[in-house]
Protein backbone atom coordinates (compact mmCIF):
# COMPACT_ATOMS: atom_id res chain seq x y z
CA UNK A 1 0.00 0.00 0.00
CA UNK A 2 1.69 3.28 -0.96
CA UNK A 3 0.25 6.75 0.83
CA UNK A 4 0.00 10.30 1.07
CA UNK A 5 -0.51 12.75 3.41
CA UNK A 6 -2.36 16.11 2.61
CA UNK A 7 -1.12 18.97 4.24
CA UNK A 8 -1.64 22.54 4.81
CA UNK A 9 -0.98 25.38 6.84
CA UNK A 10 -4.50 26.20 8.53
CA UNK A 11 -7.91 25.44 8.36
CA UNK A 12 -10.20 25.98 4.66
CA UNK A 13 -7.39 26.21 2.01
CA UNK A 14 -8.81 22.97 0.24
CA UNK A 15 -7.54 19.86 1.48
CA UNK A 16 -10.72 17.89 1.71
CA UNK A 17 -10.87 18.93 -1.82
CA UNK A 18 -7.51 17.76 -3.14
CA UNK A 19 -7.73 14.66 -0.90
CA UNK A 20 -11.05 13.63 -2.32
CA UNK A 21 -10.23 14.96 -6.43
CA UNK A 22 -6.97 12.93 -6.51
CA UNK A 23 -8.81 9.53 -5.07
CA UNK A 24 -11.26 10.04 -7.82
CA UNK A 25 -8.73 10.38 -10.24
CA UNK A 26 -6.54 7.25 -9.47
CA UNK A 27 -9.83 5.03 -9.31
CA UNK A 28 -10.49 6.53 -13.03
CA UNK A 29 -7.34 4.47 -13.65
CA UNK A 30 -8.27 1.35 -11.88
CA UNK A 31 -6.68 2.10 -8.31
CA UNK A 32 -8.56 1.03 -5.43
CA UNK A 33 -8.10 4.11 -2.60
CA UNK A 34 -9.44 4.74 0.45
CA UNK A 35 -9.67 8.64 1.98
CA UNK A 36 -9.56 8.89 5.82
CA UNK A 37 -9.21 12.34 8.33
CA UNK A 38 -8.14 10.82 11.56
CA UNK A 39 -8.92 14.19 13.51
CA UNK A 40 -12.30 14.93 12.51
CA UNK A 41 -15.23 12.63 11.74
CA UNK A 42 -17.33 15.46 10.00
CA UNK A 43 -14.85 14.12 6.81
CA UNK A 44 -16.63 10.54 6.63
CA UNK A 45 -19.91 11.99 5.81
CA UNK A 46 -18.47 13.84 2.84
CA UNK A 47 -16.02 10.84 1.62
CA UNK A 48 -19.14 8.64 1.62
CA UNK A 49 -21.29 11.11 -0.26
CA UNK A 50 -18.50 11.77 -3.13
CA UNK A 51 -16.47 8.80 -3.42
CA UNK A 52 -19.32 6.52 -1.82
CA UNK A 53 -16.60 4.58 0.56
CA UNK A 54 -17.82 3.17 4.08
CA UNK A 55 -17.24 5.30 7.16
CA UNK A 56 -14.54 4.65 9.02
CA UNK A 57 -15.10 5.43 12.50
CA UNK A 58 -12.38 3.42 14.62
CA UNK A 59 -9.88 5.63 12.42
CA UNK A 60 -11.09 8.79 14.86
CA UNK A 61 -8.53 10.09 16.99
CA UNK A 62 -6.95 12.68 19.17
CA UNK A 63 -4.36 15.30 18.25
CA UNK A 64 -2.64 14.12 21.42
CA UNK A 65 -2.75 10.48 20.61
CA UNK A 66 0.50 8.84 19.86
CA UNK A 67 0.83 8.71 16.05
CA UNK A 68 2.17 5.34 15.75
CA UNK A 69 -1.19 4.53 16.95
CA UNK A 70 -2.94 6.92 14.63
CA UNK A 71 -1.04 5.70 11.91
CA UNK A 72 -2.46 1.52 12.58
CA UNK A 73 -5.93 2.82 12.95
CA UNK A 74 -5.14 4.32 9.40
CA UNK A 75 -3.69 1.17 7.89
CA UNK A 76 -6.60 -0.78 8.96
CA UNK A 77 -9.61 1.28 7.63
CA UNK A 78 -7.17 1.38 4.41
CA UNK A 79 -7.36 -2.26 4.14
CA UNK A 80 -6.15 -4.19 1.05
CA UNK A 81 -6.42 -0.73 -0.58
CA UNK A 82 -3.69 -0.05 -3.39
CA UNK A 83 -3.42 3.74 -1.83
CA UNK A 84 -4.18 5.21 1.61
CA UNK A 85 -4.85 9.05 1.49
CA UNK A 86 -4.64 10.84 4.69
CA UNK A 87 -6.22 14.40 5.20
CA UNK A 88 -4.68 16.30 7.43
CA UNK A 89 -5.41 18.98 10.06
CA UNK A 90 -4.62 22.26 11.01
CA UNK A 91 -4.48 21.32 14.53
CA UNK A 92 -2.30 18.52 14.27
CA UNK A 93 1.42 20.11 14.85
CA UNK A 94 4.38 19.61 12.31
CA UNK A 95 6.58 17.49 14.27
CA UNK A 96 3.38 15.25 15.24
CA UNK A 97 2.57 15.26 11.32
CA UNK A 98 6.00 14.22 10.98
CA UNK A 99 5.74 11.52 13.01
CA UNK A 100 2.46 10.35 11.32
CA UNK A 101 4.14 10.59 7.85
CA UNK A 102 6.64 8.93 9.13
CA UNK A 103 4.76 6.02 10.48
CA UNK A 104 2.76 5.71 7.36
CA UNK A 105 5.98 6.09 5.14
CA UNK A 106 3.90 8.71 3.36
CA UNK A 107 4.88 10.57 0.49
CA UNK A 108 3.38 15.11 1.53
CA UNK A 109 1.56 17.47 -0.65
CA UNK A 110 0.83 20.58 0.91
CA UNK A 111 -1.61 23.05 -0.30
CA UNK A 112 -2.09 26.76 0.52
CA UNK A 113 -4.18 29.44 0.27
CA UNK A 114 -2.62 32.23 -1.94
CA UNK A 115 -3.92 35.76 -0.56
CA UNK A 116 -2.57 38.89 -0.28
CA UNK A 117 0.21 39.41 1.88
CA UNK A 118 1.00 35.94 2.18
CA UNK A 119 4.54 34.87 2.96
CA UNK A 120 6.59 31.82 1.56
CA UNK A 121 8.25 32.00 5.02
CA UNK A 122 5.02 30.84 6.56
CA UNK A 123 5.86 27.19 5.01
CA UNK A 124 9.71 27.53 5.35
CA UNK A 125 9.73 24.76 8.03
CA UNK A 126 8.02 21.93 5.77
CA UNK A 127 11.05 21.43 3.68
CA UNK A 128 13.26 20.87 6.90
CA UNK A 129 10.84 19.02 8.57
CA UNK A 130 9.45 16.45 5.75
CA UNK A 131 12.57 16.19 3.90
CA UNK A 132 12.23 14.15 0.59
CA UNK A 133 9.11 13.06 1.71
CA UNK A 134 7.28 16.61 0.47
CA UNK A 135 6.44 15.85 -3.10
CA UNK A 136 5.18 19.64 -3.76
CA UNK A 137 2.76 21.80 -2.45
CA UNK A 138 -0.21 23.37 -4.73
CA UNK A 139 -1.12 26.85 -4.44
CA UNK A 140 -4.67 27.33 -4.43
CA UNK A 141 -7.45 29.96 -4.61
CA UNK A 142 -5.08 32.29 -6.62
CA UNK A 143 -7.45 35.34 -7.49
CA UNK A 144 -8.09 36.93 -10.82
CA UNK A 145 -5.29 39.61 -9.78
CA UNK A 146 -2.80 37.94 -7.96
CA UNK A 147 -1.48 36.14 -11.17
CA UNK A 148 1.47 38.23 -11.37
CA UNK A 149 2.72 38.54 -7.49
CA UNK A 150 1.80 34.68 -7.33
CA UNK A 151 4.18 33.73 -10.52
CA UNK A 152 6.75 36.22 -9.95
CA UNK A 153 7.34 36.49 -6.25
CA UNK A 154 5.61 33.68 -4.12
CA UNK A 155 6.40 31.07 -6.32
CA UNK A 156 10.54 31.74 -6.73
CA UNK A 157 10.26 32.25 -2.50
CA UNK A 158 8.97 28.95 -2.13
CA UNK A 159 11.49 27.49 -4.65
CA UNK A 160 14.05 29.54 -2.55
CA UNK A 161 12.89 27.20 0.34
CA UNK A 162 13.53 24.13 -1.10
CA UNK A 163 9.41 23.75 -1.98
CA UNK A 164 8.34 22.52 -5.25
CA UNK A 165 5.18 24.24 -6.42
CA UNK A 166 2.91 21.66 -8.03
CA UNK A 167 0.98 24.12 -9.68
CA UNK A 168 -1.84 27.08 -9.10
CA UNK A 169 -5.23 26.64 -8.69
CA UNK A 170 -7.32 29.67 -9.54
CA UNK A 171 -10.27 30.76 -7.32
CA UNK A 172 -13.17 29.28 -8.80
CA UNK A 173 -16.93 30.25 -7.93
CA UNK A 174 -18.63 27.21 -7.78
CA UNK A 175 -15.92 25.76 -5.32
CA UNK A 176 -17.30 28.46 -3.31
CA UNK A 177 -20.69 27.98 -3.54
CA UNK A 178 -23.81 26.33 -1.60
CA UNK A 179 -26.80 24.30 -2.44
CA UNK A 180 -30.66 25.51 -2.57
CA UNK A 181 -30.93 23.68 0.56
CA UNK A 182 -28.27 25.28 2.31
CA UNK A 183 -29.73 28.55 0.99
CA UNK A 184 -33.16 27.86 2.45
CA UNK A 185 -31.29 27.15 5.82
CA UNK A 186 -29.46 30.26 6.02
CA UNK A 187 -32.65 32.16 5.67
CA UNK A 188 -34.63 30.22 7.72
CA UNK A 189 -36.85 29.66 4.57
CA UNK A 190 -39.67 27.44 3.33
CA UNK A 191 -40.40 25.22 -0.13
CA UNK A 192 -43.47 25.87 -2.03
CA UNK A 193 -42.37 23.67 -4.57
CA UNK A 194 -39.51 21.32 -5.65
CA UNK A 195 -37.48 20.30 -2.58
CA UNK A 196 -36.72 17.35 -4.73
CA UNK A 197 -33.99 19.65 -6.22
CA UNK A 198 -32.44 21.38 -3.50
CA UNK A 199 -29.09 19.89 -3.92
CA UNK A 200 -28.88 22.08 -7.06
CA UNK A 201 -25.60 24.71 -6.70
CA UNK A 202 -26.50 28.21 -6.98
CA UNK A 203 -23.60 30.04 -8.04
CA UNK A 204 -25.15 33.80 -8.68
CA UNK A 205 -28.01 35.85 -6.80
CA UNK A 206 -29.99 38.45 -8.93
CA UNK A 207 -32.31 40.73 -7.10
CA UNK A 208 -35.23 41.50 -9.39
CA UNK A 209 -37.26 44.66 -9.63
CA UNK A 210 -34.43 47.03 -9.47
CA UNK A 211 -33.52 47.79 -12.47
CA UNK A 212 -34.78 49.70 -16.02
CA UNK A 213 -33.42 46.76 -18.63
CA UNK A 214 -35.64 44.25 -19.33
CA UNK A 215 -36.21 41.46 -17.34
CA UNK A 216 -34.93 38.87 -19.89
CA UNK A 217 -32.12 41.46 -20.63
CA UNK A 218 -31.45 41.48 -17.00
CA UNK A 219 -32.03 37.56 -15.88
CA UNK A 220 -29.99 36.62 -18.98
CA UNK A 221 -26.71 37.89 -17.99
CA UNK A 222 -25.88 35.08 -15.55
CA UNK A 223 -27.03 30.77 -15.05
CA UNK A 224 -26.80 28.68 -12.20
CA UNK A 225 -28.68 32.01 -10.40
CA UNK A 226 -31.37 32.20 -7.75
CA UNK A 227 -33.59 35.38 -7.98
CA UNK A 228 -34.48 36.86 -4.90
CA UNK A 229 -37.81 39.28 -5.80
CA UNK A 230 -40.99 40.22 -3.66
CA UNK A 231 -43.69 37.38 -3.67
CA UNK A 232 -46.29 39.94 -5.70
CA UNK A 233 -43.69 40.77 -8.39
CA UNK A 234 -45.59 38.04 -10.83
CA UNK A 235 -43.86 39.86 -13.47
CA UNK A 236 -40.46 40.17 -12.73
CA UNK A 237 -40.81 36.52 -11.44
CA UNK A 238 -41.78 35.44 -15.45
CA UNK A 239 -39.11 37.11 -16.95
CA UNK A 240 -36.68 35.28 -14.47
CA UNK A 241 -38.57 32.00 -15.27
CA UNK A 242 -37.78 32.68 -19.26
CA UNK A 243 -34.48 32.52 -18.60
CA UNK A 244 -31.67 30.16 -17.15
CA UNK A 245 -32.71 30.52 -13.61
CA UNK A 246 -32.66 27.42 -11.04
CA UNK A 247 -34.32 29.20 -8.00
CA UNK A 248 -36.44 31.74 -7.02
CA UNK A 249 -36.17 33.12 -3.38
CA UNK A 250 -39.98 35.17 -2.63
CA UNK A 251 -40.02 37.72 -0.03
CA UNK A 252 -42.07 39.36 2.47
CA UNK A 253 -43.62 35.84 3.17
CA UNK A 254 -45.96 35.99 -0.09
CA UNK A 255 -46.83 33.55 -2.06
CA UNK A 256 -47.08 33.68 -5.77
CA UNK A 257 -50.15 33.68 -8.21
CA UNK A 258 -50.72 30.13 -9.80
CA UNK A 259 -49.67 30.34 -13.00
CA UNK A 260 -46.32 31.39 -11.40
CA UNK A 261 -45.84 28.05 -9.68
CA UNK A 262 -47.75 26.23 -12.80
CA UNK A 263 -44.71 27.82 -14.82
CA UNK A 264 -41.73 27.23 -12.26
CA UNK A 265 -42.97 23.37 -12.37
CA UNK A 266 -42.81 23.18 -16.12
CA UNK A 267 -39.30 25.13 -16.13
CA UNK A 268 -38.49 22.25 -12.78
CA UNK A 269 -37.30 25.58 -10.92
CA UNK A 270 -37.77 25.86 -6.96
CA UNK A 271 -39.73 28.22 -5.20
CA UNK A 272 -38.53 29.37 -1.81
CA UNK A 273 -40.55 31.47 0.37
CA UNK A 274 -38.69 33.91 3.32
CA UNK A 275 -40.65 36.01 5.36
CA UNK A 276 -37.95 38.75 5.40
CA UNK A 277 -38.19 41.48 2.73
CA UNK A 278 -35.85 41.83 0.07
CA UNK A 279 -32.83 43.40 1.79
CA UNK A 280 -33.18 41.97 4.85
CA UNK A 281 -32.53 38.80 2.77
CA UNK A 282 -29.98 40.03 0.62
CA UNK A 283 -28.18 40.97 3.74
CA UNK A 284 -29.01 37.39 5.56
CA UNK A 285 -26.95 35.78 2.99
CA UNK A 286 -23.41 37.20 3.95
CA UNK A 287 -23.49 34.45 6.35
CA UNK A 288 -23.51 31.78 3.58
CA UNK A 289 -20.30 31.61 2.47
CA UNK A 290 -19.16 30.57 6.66
CA UNK A 291 -20.51 27.29 6.41
CA UNK A 292 -19.47 26.54 1.99
CA UNK A 293 -17.82 23.06 2.11
CA UNK A 294 -16.56 21.24 -0.22
CA UNK A 295 -19.08 18.15 -0.49
CA UNK A 296 -20.78 18.35 -3.84
CA UNK A 297 -20.09 16.02 -6.77
CA UNK A 298 -20.04 18.99 -8.81
CA UNK A 299 -17.33 20.50 -6.88
CA UNK A 300 -15.52 17.49 -7.10
CA UNK A 301 -16.07 17.73 -10.82
CA UNK A 302 -14.86 21.09 -11.28
CA UNK A 303 -11.93 21.02 -9.26
CA UNK A 304 -10.63 17.45 -10.95
CA UNK A 305 -10.54 19.59 -14.01
CA UNK A 306 -8.83 22.72 -12.60
CA UNK A 307 -6.21 20.60 -11.02
CA UNK A 308 -5.51 18.95 -14.63
CA UNK A 309 -4.96 22.28 -16.12
CA UNK A 310 -3.00 23.45 -13.56
CA UNK A 311 -1.40 21.48 -11.44
CA UNK A 312 1.57 18.27 -12.67
CA UNK A 313 0.07 15.69 -10.71
CA UNK A 314 2.61 13.24 -12.34
CA UNK A 315 5.06 13.45 -9.14
CA UNK A 316 2.11 12.92 -7.05
CA UNK A 317 0.83 9.98 -8.27
CA UNK A 318 4.27 8.43 -9.25
CA UNK A 319 4.67 8.10 -5.45
CA UNK A 320 1.67 6.54 -5.44
CA UNK A 321 2.45 4.13 -8.26
CA UNK A 322 -0.29 5.43 -10.38
CA UNK A 323 -0.60 5.53 -13.73
CA UNK A 324 -3.23 8.92 -14.67
CA UNK A 325 -3.69 9.25 -18.16
CA UNK A 326 -4.23 13.11 -19.20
Amino acid sequence: MNAIYVLSDEAGTGKTALAVTLAGLARREGTSVVVVNPFDDIHDEYYSKLLGQKGHDAVLSSTSDPMDTVADRCKEAAGDNDVLIVEGSAGVGTEAARELVDALDAGVVGVTQHVHGKEASDLSDWPTTFGDRLIGVVVNGRTEYQGTAVATEFIPALEALGIRTLGVVPEDRKLVSSTIDQIVECLDGRYLQGEEDGDRIIEHFLVGGMGLDRGTLYFGIREDKAVIVRGDRPDVQMAALHTPTSCLILTNGTEPVEYIVHEAELEEVPIVIVDTDTLDTMKALRTLQDNVRFDHPDKVERFGALLRENVDLGPVFERLGVGVAA
